[in-house]
């Protein structure tokens, strides 16, 4: 077993049990001490989880999930309006677009109004609302709702997604490592951005600078398999040497 397998199935146990014996824990993956020991100290740097005596337990950052996407909703609205007011330039008349559930996207809503004849969809609840509320035409993927995010997941929305092509997807996420992945800690949200990519023609990422550099517990797809990444600051010189090479 691979250690994404591993982390997986070690996240799952903490979200179910919120804490375990590490004895307890390696007997259930079926791997030595010392081998979970590794695996512990790889999700500690990551801040998913905590050692203690013995024990593992999840951390509050991801016990709190509801409300660490609403205290990220409630900061860093200058950065996301920066972001979506470059966002929106990348938008034609009579384009067909596809926002996910990030606030950052949610934030791209405000700056639609300029444009004719433009189409809308997503998995966002807000997003539709919001869209309905000001006469723009959109289409919700419709789905199991997300209590934390208010967006619209599983695989209804994935099998409504597909009906659909678009011409840009405009997504975000929790975090872009230094080694050029996009990666979130909800496995859900992923499912359905990665369908929204398959059915984009360009894909945007939405990455405030409080995002570099950060690395979570689920991949979403690397720098190579999108287009453009969108930041309030100037992007790190490895990131900006990922579309270099892509565009040569």
């Amino acid at each position: 077993m691979s250690f994404s397998d591993r982390e997986q199935k070690i996240m799952n146990i903490l979200r179910e049990k919120n804490s375990i014996r590490c004895s307890e824990l390696a007997k259930l993956l079926y791997v030595s001490v010392s081998t979970l020991r590794r695996d512990l100290e790889k999700l500690e740097d990551k801040n998913l989880i905590i050692r203690e005596h013995g024990l593992c337990r999840i951390s509050n950052n991801i016990r709190d999930e509801k409300y660490y996407y609403h205290l990220r909703e409630r900061q860093g609205n200058v950065a996301k309006n920066q972001i979506a007011r470059v966002a929106v330039e990348l938008i034609k008349d009579g384009d067909v677009i596809m926002i996910d559930g990030s606030s950052t996207g949610f934030n791209m809503v405000q700056f639609l109004e300029r444009f004719e004849d433009l189409l809308v969809i997503s998995n966002s609840a807000k997003v539709s609302i919001s869209l309905g509320e000001m006469d723009i035409k959109n289409i919700s993927t419709g789905g199991r709702m997300s209590d934390h995010t208010l967006s619209f997941v599983g695989q209804e929305a994935i099998h409504a997604v597909k009906n659909y092509n678009a011409d840009i997807f405009f997504f975000s996420c929790m975090g872009l490592s230094e080694d050029g992945y996009l990666t979130d800690l909800d496995k859900d949200e992923n499912d359905i951005r990665k369908a929204m990519m398959n059915a984009a023609k360009k894909k945007v990422a939405l990455i405030d600078s409080s995002k570099i550099g950060k690395k979570y517990l689920y991949n979403l797809c690397h720098l190579t398999e999108i287009d453009e990444v969108i930041c309030e600051e100037e992007l790190p010189y490895y990131i900006r040497e990922y579309f270099q090479e892509k565009n040569k």
